[in-house]
Protein backbone atom coordinates (compact mmCIF):
# COMPACT_ATOMS: atom_id res chain seq x y z
CA UNK A 1 0.00 0.00 0.00
CA UNK A 2 2.87 2.35 0.80
CA UNK A 3 4.34 1.68 -2.65
CA UNK A 4 1.08 2.70 -4.31
CA UNK A 5 1.01 5.92 -2.31
CA UNK A 6 4.60 6.68 -3.29
CA UNK A 7 3.75 6.11 -6.97
CA UNK A 8 0.76 8.47 -6.72
CA UNK A 9 2.92 11.21 -5.17
CA UNK A 10 5.58 10.71 -7.85
CA UNK A 11 2.92 11.02 -10.56
CA UNK A 12 1.73 14.26 -8.99
CA UNK A 13 5.29 15.58 -8.91
CA UNK A 14 5.83 14.56 -12.54
CA UNK A 15 2.68 16.46 -13.48
CA UNK A 16 4.04 19.51 -11.66
CA UNK A 17 7.27 19.09 -13.63
CA UNK A 18 5.27 19.05 -16.85
CA UNK A 19 3.56 22.28 -15.84
CA UNK A 20 6.71 24.13 -14.78
CA UNK A 21 8.61 22.94 -17.87
CA UNK A 22 5.73 24.07 -20.07
CA UNK A 23 5.80 27.49 -18.46
CA UNK A 24 9.51 27.95 -19.07
CA UNK A 25 9.33 26.61 -22.61
CA UNK A 26 6.54 28.93 -23.74
CA UNK A 27 7.97 31.98 -21.97
CA UNK A 28 11.51 31.35 -23.28
CA UNK A 29 10.50 30.38 -26.82
CA UNK A 30 11.30 32.97 -29.47
CA UNK A 31 8.17 34.03 -31.26
CA UNK A 32 9.84 34.44 -34.69
CA UNK A 33 10.92 30.79 -34.56
CA UNK A 34 7.45 29.66 -33.53
CA UNK A 35 5.97 31.80 -36.30
CA UNK A 36 8.35 30.20 -38.81
CA UNK A 37 7.22 26.71 -37.75
CA UNK A 38 3.59 27.80 -37.84
CA UNK A 39 4.04 29.13 -41.37
CA UNK A 40 5.43 25.73 -42.34
CA UNK A 41 2.20 24.10 -41.18
CA UNK A 42 2.94 23.06 -37.59
CA UNK A 43 -0.34 23.12 -35.63
CA UNK A 44 1.55 22.76 -32.36
CA UNK A 45 3.56 25.87 -33.17
CA UNK A 46 0.37 27.82 -33.90
CA UNK A 47 -1.09 26.80 -30.54
CA UNK A 48 2.19 27.57 -28.74
CA UNK A 49 2.27 30.99 -30.38
CA UNK A 50 -1.30 31.61 -29.21
CA UNK A 51 -0.29 30.65 -25.66
CA UNK A 52 2.71 32.98 -25.80
CA UNK A 53 0.54 35.83 -27.10
CA UNK A 54 -1.93 35.37 -24.21
CA UNK A 55 0.39 34.95 -21.22
CA UNK A 56 -2.22 35.91 -18.64
CA UNK A 57 -4.45 32.99 -19.51
CA UNK A 58 -1.57 30.55 -19.93
CA UNK A 59 0.29 31.50 -16.74
CA UNK A 60 -2.91 31.34 -14.73
CA UNK A 61 -3.48 27.79 -15.97
CA UNK A 62 0.06 26.80 -15.04
CA UNK A 63 -0.22 28.35 -11.60
CA UNK A 64 -3.48 26.55 -10.92
CA UNK A 65 -1.90 23.22 -11.83
CA UNK A 66 1.27 23.75 -9.80
CA UNK A 67 -0.63 24.99 -6.75
CA UNK A 68 -3.08 22.09 -6.78
CA UNK A 69 -0.33 19.52 -7.22
CA UNK A 70 1.68 21.04 -4.37
CA UNK A 71 -1.34 20.96 -2.06
CA UNK A 72 -2.33 17.41 -3.03
CA UNK A 73 1.21 16.05 -2.81
CA UNK A 74 1.75 17.58 0.63
CA UNK A 75 -1.63 16.53 1.99
CA UNK A 76 -1.50 13.05 0.50
CA UNK A 77 2.05 12.48 1.69
CA UNK A 78 1.28 13.68 5.18
CA UNK A 79 -1.82 11.52 5.40
CA UNK A 80 -0.59 8.34 3.74
CA UNK A 81 3.15 8.19 4.36
CA UNK A 82 3.78 10.05 7.58
CA UNK A 83 1.67 7.60 9.63
CA UNK A 84 3.48 4.36 8.62
CA UNK A 85 6.85 6.09 8.93
CA UNK A 86 6.01 7.39 12.42
CA UNK A 87 4.91 3.91 13.44
CA UNK A 88 8.28 2.50 12.43
CA UNK A 89 10.16 5.34 14.11
CA UNK A 90 8.25 4.73 17.36
CA UNK A 91 10.01 1.40 17.63
CA UNK A 92 13.30 3.20 18.17
CA UNK A 93 13.67 3.65 21.95
CA UNK A 94 15.32 7.06 22.03
CA UNK A 95 12.80 8.63 19.61
CA UNK A 96 9.68 7.73 21.56
CA UNK A 97 7.14 10.53 21.70
CA UNK A 98 8.80 12.48 18.89
CA UNK A 99 8.02 9.83 16.25
CA UNK A 100 4.90 11.59 14.85
CA UNK A 101 6.54 14.98 14.43
CA UNK A 102 9.72 13.43 13.07
CA UNK A 103 7.79 11.26 10.62
CA UNK A 104 5.91 14.25 9.22
CA UNK A 105 9.11 16.30 8.98
CA UNK A 106 10.95 13.54 7.09
CA UNK A 107 8.06 13.00 4.64
CA UNK A 108 7.70 16.74 3.99
CA UNK A 109 11.46 17.14 3.51
CA UNK A 110 11.64 14.21 1.05
CA UNK A 111 8.60 15.38 -0.92
CA UNK A 112 10.01 18.92 -1.04
CA UNK A 113 13.40 17.66 -2.24
CA UNK A 114 11.94 15.44 -4.96
CA UNK A 115 9.54 18.23 -6.01
CA UNK A 116 12.36 20.75 -6.35
CA UNK A 117 14.52 18.38 -8.40
CA UNK A 118 11.98 16.51 -10.53
CA UNK A 119 9.11 18.97 -10.43
CA UNK A 120 11.04 22.21 -10.92
CA UNK A 121 14.77 22.26 -11.69
CA UNK A 122 15.11 19.39 -14.17
CA UNK A 123 12.01 20.27 -16.29
CA UNK A 124 13.03 23.93 -16.46
CA UNK A 125 16.58 23.10 -17.55
CA UNK A 126 15.27 20.69 -20.17
CA UNK A 127 12.86 23.37 -21.41
CA UNK A 128 15.67 25.91 -21.71
CA UNK A 129 17.71 23.50 -23.85
CA UNK A 130 15.13 23.64 -26.65
CA UNK A 131 12.29 25.99 -25.71
CA UNK A 132 10.66 26.07 -29.15
CA UNK A 133 10.66 22.27 -29.51
CA UNK A 134 9.25 21.73 -26.02
CA UNK A 135 6.66 24.47 -26.52
CA UNK A 136 5.39 22.81 -29.71
CA UNK A 137 5.08 19.42 -27.97
CA UNK A 138 3.22 20.65 -24.87
CA UNK A 139 1.04 23.19 -26.68
CA UNK A 140 -1.99 20.99 -27.31
CA UNK A 141 -2.37 19.48 -23.80
CA UNK A 142 -1.75 22.90 -22.21
CA UNK A 143 -4.34 24.47 -24.52
CA UNK A 144 -6.86 21.77 -23.57
CA UNK A 145 -6.08 22.29 -19.89
CA UNK A 146 -6.52 26.05 -20.19
CA UNK A 147 -9.95 25.53 -21.74
CA UNK A 148 -10.87 23.06 -19.00
CA UNK A 149 -9.93 25.53 -16.28
CA UNK A 150 -11.27 28.58 -18.17
CA UNK A 151 -13.70 29.77 -15.44
CA UNK A 152 -11.01 29.70 -12.74
CA UNK A 153 -8.48 31.25 -15.13
CA UNK A 154 -10.91 34.07 -15.91
CA UNK A 155 -11.43 34.76 -12.22
CA UNK A 156 -7.69 34.77 -11.50
CA UNK A 157 -6.93 36.95 -14.53
CA UNK A 158 -9.52 39.55 -13.55
CA UNK A 159 -8.34 39.52 -9.96
CA UNK A 160 -4.69 39.97 -10.93
CA UNK A 161 -5.62 42.80 -13.31
CA UNK A 162 -7.43 44.60 -10.51
CA UNK A 163 -4.50 44.22 -8.14
CA UNK A 164 -2.05 45.47 -10.78
CA UNK A 165 -4.22 48.53 -11.37
CA UNK A 166 -4.05 49.30 -7.65
CA UNK A 167 -0.27 49.64 -8.03
CA UNK A 168 -0.69 51.93 -11.02
CA UNK A 169 1.16 49.60 -13.37
CA UNK A 170 0.41 50.13 -17.05
CA UNK A 171 0.94 47.82 -19.99
CA UNK A 172 4.43 48.13 -21.48
CA UNK A 173 4.70 49.94 -24.81
CA UNK A 174 8.20 48.64 -25.48
CA UNK A 175 8.69 46.71 -28.74
CA UNK A 176 9.19 42.94 -28.44
CA UNK A 177 12.75 43.30 -29.75
CA UNK A 178 15.03 46.31 -29.37
CA UNK A 179 18.17 47.29 -31.23
CA UNK A 180 20.22 46.84 -28.04
CA UNK A 181 18.95 43.25 -27.66
CA UNK A 182 19.88 42.42 -31.25
CA UNK A 183 23.36 43.89 -30.77
CA UNK A 184 23.77 41.86 -27.56
CA UNK A 185 22.73 38.68 -29.39
CA UNK A 186 25.23 39.48 -32.14
CA UNK A 187 27.97 39.95 -29.55
CA UNK A 188 27.10 36.66 -27.85
CA UNK A 189 26.92 34.90 -31.22
CA UNK A 190 30.34 36.28 -32.18
CA UNK A 191 31.85 35.12 -28.88
CA UNK A 192 30.33 31.68 -29.45
CA UNK A 193 31.71 31.51 -33.00
CA UNK A 194 28.33 31.66 -34.73
CA UNK A 195 29.13 35.02 -36.40
CA UNK A 196 32.35 36.46 -37.70
CA UNK A 197 33.59 39.67 -36.14
CA UNK A 198 33.28 41.33 -39.55
CA UNK A 199 29.62 40.31 -39.79
CA UNK A 200 28.87 41.80 -36.39
CA UNK A 201 30.67 45.03 -37.26
CA UNK A 202 28.73 45.35 -40.52
CA UNK A 203 25.34 44.79 -38.86
CA UNK A 204 26.19 47.34 -36.18
CA UNK A 205 27.26 49.67 -38.99
CA UNK A 206 23.81 49.34 -40.56
CA UNK A 207 22.18 50.17 -37.20
CA UNK A 208 24.42 53.22 -36.84
CA UNK A 209 23.63 54.24 -40.42
CA UNK A 210 19.98 54.68 -39.48
CA UNK A 211 21.02 57.50 -37.14
CA UNK A 212 23.06 59.40 -39.74
CA UNK A 213 22.03 62.26 -42.00
CA UNK A 214 23.48 63.33 -45.32
CA UNK A 215 25.72 66.06 -43.90
CA UNK A 216 27.47 63.55 -41.60
CA UNK A 217 28.66 61.31 -44.43
CA UNK A 218 29.18 63.81 -47.24
CA UNK A 219 32.50 65.05 -48.55
CA UNK A 220 32.57 68.73 -47.49
CA UNK A 221 32.73 71.34 -50.22
CA UNK A 222 36.34 72.35 -49.63
CA UNK A 223 37.43 68.79 -50.44
CA UNK A 224 35.22 68.29 -53.50
CA UNK A 225 37.06 68.00 -56.82
CA UNK A 226 34.95 69.54 -59.57
CA UNK A 227 35.35 70.49 -63.23
CA UNK A 228 35.27 74.24 -63.76
CA UNK A 229 33.78 75.55 -66.99
CA UNK A 230 35.74 78.78 -66.43
CA UNK A 231 39.06 76.88 -66.57
CA UNK A 232 40.74 75.52 -69.68
CA UNK A 233 40.49 71.86 -70.63
CA UNK A 234 44.09 71.15 -69.64
CA UNK A 235 43.41 72.20 -66.04
CA UNK A 236 40.22 70.14 -65.83
CA UNK A 237 41.92 67.05 -67.24
CA UNK A 238 44.69 67.52 -64.70
CA UNK A 239 42.09 67.54 -61.91
CA UNK A 240 40.59 64.30 -63.18
CA UNK A 241 44.03 62.69 -63.40
CA UNK A 242 45.08 63.74 -59.88
CA UNK A 243 41.82 62.79 -58.19
CA UNK A 244 40.26 59.91 -60.14
CA UNK A 245 36.56 59.50 -59.40
CA UNK A 246 33.60 57.97 -61.19
CA UNK A 247 31.68 61.26 -61.24
CA UNK A 248 32.66 64.92 -61.19
CA UNK A 249 30.43 67.91 -60.49
CA UNK A 250 30.57 70.52 -63.26
CA UNK A 251 30.60 74.05 -61.82
CA UNK A 252 31.17 77.65 -62.81
CA UNK A 253 33.85 79.04 -60.52
CA UNK A 254 32.77 77.30 -57.30
CA UNK A 255 30.54 74.56 -56.00
CA UNK A 256 27.68 77.06 -55.72
CA UNK A 257 27.57 77.31 -59.51
CA UNK A 258 26.75 73.66 -60.22
CA UNK A 259 25.65 72.91 -63.76
CA UNK A 260 25.50 69.13 -63.58
CA UNK A 261 27.67 66.02 -63.42
CA UNK A 262 30.07 64.20 -65.71
CA UNK A 263 30.43 60.40 -65.64
CA UNK A 264 33.84 59.01 -66.52
CA UNK A 265 32.16 55.82 -67.72
CA UNK A 266 29.99 57.89 -70.06
CA UNK A 267 33.08 59.58 -71.46
CA UNK A 268 34.66 56.19 -72.22
CA UNK A 269 31.43 54.91 -73.80
CA UNK A 270 31.32 57.99 -76.03
CA UNK A 271 34.91 57.45 -77.07
CA UNK A 272 34.35 53.74 -77.83
CA UNK A 273 31.25 54.58 -79.86
CA UNK A 274 33.16 57.13 -81.91
CA UNK A 275 31.22 60.05 -80.46
CA UNK A 276 32.66 63.17 -78.90
CA UNK A 277 34.38 62.50 -75.60
CA UNK A 278 34.59 66.21 -74.85
CA UNK A 279 33.53 66.42 -71.21
CA UNK A 280 31.50 69.62 -71.72
CA UNK A 281 29.18 67.68 -74.05
CA UNK A 282 28.58 64.88 -71.49
CA UNK A 283 27.06 66.92 -68.66
CA UNK A 284 24.01 65.28 -67.07
CA UNK A 285 21.57 66.69 -64.46
CA UNK A 286 22.61 66.39 -60.82
CA UNK A 287 20.60 64.99 -57.92
CA UNK A 288 20.12 67.43 -55.03
CA UNK A 289 19.34 66.36 -51.45
CA UNK A 290 18.93 68.41 -48.26
CA UNK A 291 21.70 68.09 -45.70
CA UNK A 292 19.30 66.94 -42.97
CA UNK A 293 17.90 64.02 -45.01
CA UNK A 294 18.38 60.66 -43.23
CA UNK A 295 20.81 58.34 -44.98
CA UNK A 296 18.20 55.63 -45.57
CA UNK A 297 16.06 58.23 -47.35
CA UNK A 298 19.14 59.22 -49.37
CA UNK A 299 19.54 55.60 -50.49
CA UNK A 300 15.92 55.59 -51.65
CA UNK A 301 16.61 58.78 -53.61
CA UNK A 302 19.62 57.13 -55.25
CA UNK A 303 17.53 54.11 -56.22
CA UNK A 304 14.67 56.20 -57.56
CA UNK A 305 16.94 58.48 -59.62
CA UNK A 306 19.41 55.77 -60.65
CA UNK A 307 22.22 58.01 -59.38
CA UNK A 308 25.47 57.34 -57.53
CA UNK A 309 26.26 60.89 -56.44
CA UNK A 310 24.17 63.68 -54.98
CA UNK A 311 24.81 67.34 -54.23
CA UNK A 312 24.09 68.10 -50.57
CA UNK A 313 22.48 71.51 -50.11
CA UNK A 314 21.57 73.59 -47.06
CA UNK A 315 18.25 75.27 -46.29
CA UNK A 316 19.15 78.20 -48.53
CA UNK A 317 20.03 76.03 -51.53
CA UNK A 318 23.77 76.46 -51.17
CA UNK A 319 25.99 73.47 -51.87
CA UNK A 320 27.52 71.97 -48.72
CA UNK A 321 29.27 69.00 -50.31
CA UNK A 322 28.68 65.77 -52.21
CA UNK A 323 27.52 62.36 -51.06
CA UNK A 324 28.13 59.13 -52.97
CA UNK A 325 27.03 55.54 -52.56
CA UNK A 326 30.65 54.80 -51.78
CA UNK A 327 30.41 57.09 -48.73
CA UNK A 328 27.39 55.13 -47.49
CA UNK A 329 29.11 51.77 -47.98
CA UNK A 330 32.25 52.98 -46.21
CA UNK A 331 30.20 53.92 -43.17
CA UNK A 332 29.08 50.28 -42.95
CA UNK A 333 32.23 48.34 -43.83
CA UNK A 334 34.92 50.88 -43.02
CA UNK A 335 37.23 53.04 -45.10
CA UNK A 336 37.77 51.61 -48.59
CA UNK A 337 40.57 54.02 -49.43
CA UNK A 338 44.20 53.20 -48.62
CA UNK A 339 45.22 54.19 -45.10
CA UNK A 340 46.80 57.65 -45.22
CA UNK A 341 50.39 58.12 -44.24
CA UNK A 342 50.89 58.97 -40.55
CA UNK A 343 51.88 62.49 -39.65
CA UNK A 344 48.67 64.39 -40.37
CA UNK A 345 45.92 62.73 -38.31
CA UNK A 346 42.49 64.36 -38.15
CA UNK A 347 42.20 63.85 -34.38
CA UNK A 348 45.02 63.92 -31.82
CA UNK A 349 44.83 63.26 -28.09
CA UNK A 350 47.11 65.70 -26.33
CA UNK A 351 49.10 65.12 -23.13
CA UNK A 352 46.65 67.04 -20.96
CA UNK A 353 43.78 64.77 -22.12
CA UNK A 354 42.20 67.28 -24.51
CA UNK A 355 41.60 66.59 -28.19
CA UNK A 356 42.77 68.53 -31.23
CA UNK A 357 40.43 67.77 -34.12
CA UNK A 358 40.22 68.76 -37.74
CA UNK A 359 37.16 70.93 -38.33
CA UNK A 360 36.10 68.65 -41.20
CA UNK A 361 36.00 65.56 -38.98
CA UNK A 362 32.49 64.09 -39.29
CA UNK A 363 30.35 64.40 -36.19
CA UNK A 364 29.80 60.65 -35.84
CA UNK A 365 33.54 60.00 -35.93
CA UNK A 366 34.12 62.58 -33.21
CA UNK A 367 31.32 61.00 -31.19
CA UNK A 368 32.97 57.59 -31.45
CA UNK A 369 36.37 58.99 -30.43
CA UNK A 370 34.86 60.71 -27.40
CA UNK A 371 32.77 57.63 -26.56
Amino acid sequence: MVAVNVIIILLLILFEGFMSGSEFAVVSARKPRLQHRADEGSKGAKIALDLANHPNRFLSTVQIGITLVGILAGAFGGAKLAGPLSHELAKVPWIGDYSNALGVAIVVALITYVTLVIGELVPKRLALQSPEGVAVRIARPMHALSRLTAPIVWLLAKSSDRVIKLFGVRASNEPPVTEEEVELLLLQGTQAGVFEETERAMVEGVFDLGERSANELMTPRHRVVFLDVEQDDEENRRRMAEAPHAYYPVCAGSLDGIQGLVSVKDLWNRKMAGRSDYWRDAVIPALYIPESLPVFAVIEQFKHAGAHLAIVIDEYGGAEGVLTLNDVVEDIVGDLEPTPEPGDPRAVRRNDGSWLMDGSLPVHEARELLD
